[in-house]
């Protein structure tokens, strides 16, 4: 990312935001001071930073991301189409920051800041049963939205993903290269007897801590993975990540299991006809790539719930669309 050490300079970006981009000439008497936060870095992925000017006014704020080539300006397109598509009955249902510009040399997405905090896992809490419903709002309106991306989301493809990483488990835990490779064939088998859904305009990472919440608002963030995918995708992904990883109680799991029913209930109730009829193959394909994730952070104690996962990947394949 080579405009990532110019985006991190509050001299540069002060210049850049206010106007006057001449590093020759100095900047104006009385300008704001601007205050460069690094909120987030992944190497050679991206860094998401947050830039905050000192008024007379008081604090200003506003994000950005930078990340290679110009997946930052196919976010841009992708977020503005979604706030100017036209979905029926949608207002308030789908929430999200507003795009300021994209500034091409840095490869730097400028987005409105957005009230809050991140939903965090309490699968107890309030905020994270609301953030179910407010998940299946979201993505019913992103589904109906038409917003047209250059990436397809193969199921084929995933699979391919956990044959990969298959042999890894067998170095590091036999017991739970058999629960994967066990189940790699009956994802096989189920997705060559079912019926393909319908290709819609999918997020690609719908989890509870991509929502922002704010006075009871919900807002959804990062569109980096949107592509077009069958309907249970979105749908799969948000119920396998509602699974505690770390339960502190039967309770959390109960409390999950209640988010995994309103969040399929309300998105049922906003598209009745949606097709789901490959929604158990997305839950334990989302499941066992989350425990193919425990594998490489290596932390304490994560064979079992590597294990755990693959286990219940296996239950969810097999089990009936819950009854709503």
């Amino acid at each position: 990312m080579p405009g990532l050490p110019a985006a991190a300079d509050p001299e540069t970006m002060a210049r850049l935001l206010l106007g006057h981009d001449d590093a020759a000439a100095p900047l104006p008497d009385g300008a704001p001071s601007l205050a460069v936060e690094r909120v987030r870095y992944l190497p050679e992925v991206g860094a998401i930073l947050r830039y905050q000017f000192d008024t007379s006014a008081g604090p200003l704020s506003i994000y950005g991301k930078v990340q290679p080539g110009d997946r930052g300006l196919r976010t841009q397109k992708i977020v503005e189409g979604l706030w100017s598509s036209k979905v029926p009955n949608a207002d308030g249902l789908l929430n999200l920051p507003r795009p300021l510009g994209f500034i091409d040399r840095y490869g730097l997405l400028l987005e409105q800041a957005i009230a809050g905090a991140p939903v965090q896992g309490n699968r107890r809490s309030n905020e994270f049963q609301n953030a179910a419903l407010a998940a299946a709002e979201a993505v019913a309106v992103v589904h109906e939205s038409g917003v047209e991306t250059d990436i397809e989301i193969w199921l084929e493809a995933e699979l391919e993903r956990l044959v990969r990483v298959a042999q890894q488990f067998a170095y590091v835990n036999p017991q739970g290269h058999f629960l994967l490779s066990d189940l790699i064939v009956h994802l096989r088998n189920r997705a060559r007897v079912s019926f393909a859904e319908e290709w819609r305009p999918t997020h690609g990472d719908l989890k509870y801590d991509q929502f922002v919440h704010h006075n009871g608002r919900y807002t959804l963030l990062d569109f980096d993975y949107y592509g077009l995918a069958e309907t249970s995708y979105d749908l799969g992904k948000f119920c396998a990540y509602l699974v505690p990883s770390n339960p502190q109680g039967w309770e959390d799991t109960v409390a999950a299991e209640a988010a995994r029913l309103s969040f399929l209930r309300r998105y049922l109730e906003l598209r009745p006809h949606a097709t789901v009829n490959r929604f158990q193959i997305y839950e334990a394909l989302q499941l066992a790539l989350r425990a193919m994730s425990f594998m490489w952070a290596q932390q304490h104690g994560w064979e079992r719930i590597a294990e755990t996962f693959l286990v219940m990947a296996h239950e969810r394949l097999y089990s009936r669309f819950p009854e709503l």
